[in-house]
């Protein structure tokens, strides 16, 4: 092979200026080049408002409610630009896209589904935090290289796509219990150790995944969080029964959140009724809460890592506990949700997210159960509605005045304690809870 030398300069000839000029941007350009990846702000905490609605699916095509807008869209929308919250949470899947009657166009894979047209609309409305509820192909029968690879793709395309934005994107799944039980849910039963041993593969794979995936992509403002959900925590502290948190959780290396759905210890039926008084709710959720703090994985990430999820309750649940109608079932719900939002913004979470904009169950007289914030039917918005948009203008008020003065928005914990303080302003204006 012939060896190639580059020309000499003549002698006692000088390079001239623009000739150096190219030497430093070609070493510098090389330099930059054999330097690794650096990624900004990697565990910072992001901020936001704290508080969420929950409409991660879709539901029925053709809602009159929503003027021929997919349902989807129709909520992310509504949550983001009408309601002024910054915070959503989204499945994107085949089955949903023909729920409202969109063309899949061939989308198989995550990644895919953050490309189609549709899906596209909605990350690119101005959120700050997006939650996705995203599993991969399959849980029961996942390859782990394919199952590797769908996680880095998505993750590396989301940096990419989102750079500078300033969004953060939490890739969760849906109440992982569920998934480790199995068929008829065996809520009596220890899980399988063979399904404890595959969906801590399951966990660790799609994790490490996302952590490669941020390592190799430089990236600015902008991130990617591994979250996994947990519904089942009662079962293991209590009954003693092998359970996600206990048997999952703390090997799941690469976790960085986690979310617990609120039916399991927080929901209403536990809310002023097995308890006999705030005292004692408030020391029987701490204690829950310690007991998730004790099974969390090590991450350098501040902060409790906690997020509540489906949080709410039922307007037709306060209606037969309180024996009273259902506007004032709407006024109660009020400052039931205050009062667990005020103990979970003094506890420390992430974030609590409401489930839902719209109703999505019935009781056995076919009617809605009423955790929506909108019956999709009539339209109608219950009073729960307006305290959320209410407290989005203040946040956006508070954060847009901080911003103003401090040239920077306010840190996570500063946003509590701003926020602490309007809850507990809020709740001395209503009355007291009846008698139950």
């Amino acid at each position: 092979m012939r060896k190639v030398t580059s020309p000499e300069l003549p002698i006692n000839t000088k390079p001239r200026p623009w000739v150096l000029l190219l030497c430093v941007l070609f070493v510098g350009a090389a330099c930059n080049a054999a330097q690794p990846p650096v990624e900004a702000d990697a565990n910072r905490t992001p901020f936001h408002y704290l508080l969420g609605i929950q409409q991660p699916h879709g539901v029925e095509s053709g809602l009159k409610v929503h003027d021929g807008v997919p349902s989807q869209l129709w909520c992310a929308d509504h949550i983001v630009n009408s309601m002024g919250g910054d915070t959503l949470k989204l499945e994107m899947s085949r089955k949903y896209l023909k729920m409202q009657d969109i063309d899949h166009q061939g989308a198989e894979y995550l990644v895919d589904f953050a490309k189609h047209p549709f899906y596209r609309k909605i990350l690119s409305l101005p959120y700050r935090v997006m939650y996705f509820w995203a599993h991969g192909r399959n849980f029961d029968s996942f390859d782990e290289d394919e199952l590797y690879r769908e996680f880095y793709d998505f993750t590396e395309h989301l940096l990419k796509e989102y750079n500078n934005s300033g969004k953060t994107f939490m890739i969760s799944n849906w109440e992982g219990d569920w998934l480790l039980l199995g068929e008829g849910k065996n809520q009596n039963n220890d899980a399988p150790p063979e399904k404890i041993e595959k969906m801590i593969s399951w966990a660790n794979i799609r994790g490490k995944a996302i952590e490669d995936a941020k390592k190799a992509t430089p990236h600015t403002n902008v991130n990617v969080y591994f979250c996994l959900e947990v519904n089942r925590v009662e079962d293991a502290r209590i009954k003693g029964l092998k359970r996600m948190i206990d048997c999952v959780i703390p090997y799941a290396k690469y976790m960085d959140y986690i979310s617990l759905s609120s039916y399991d210890i927080q929901n209403f039926h536990n809310w002023k009724v097995k308890c006999k008084d705030n005292e004692q709710f408030v020391e029987r959720l701490t204690s829950y809460l310690d007991y998730v703090r004790e099974h969390l994985p090590e991450r350098d990430i501040t902060g409790s890592r906690i997020i509540i999820g489906e949080a709410g309750f039922a307007v037709a649940h306060i209606m037969n506990h309180y024996k009273c109608s259902e506007e004032e079932a709407e006024q109660i719900r009020v400052r039931l949700t205050l009062e667990n939002i005020l103990f979970n913004l003094e506890q420390g979470v992430e974030a609590y997210l409401w489930w839902a904009m719209h109703n999505n169950e019935k009781t056995a007289d076919g009617n809605y159960k009423g955790f929506g914030l909108i019956d999709q039917d009539s339209g109608h918005r219950r009073k729960t509605y307006y305290l959320f948009e209410k407290y989005y203008r203040f946040a956006k008020e508070y954060a847009d005045e901080y911003e103003r003065l401090n040239d920077r928005l306010p840190t996570r914990d500063e946003m509590r304690a701003e926020a602490i303080q309007w809850i507990k302003d809020q709740i001395e204006q209503l009355p007291p809870l009846p008698d139950s």
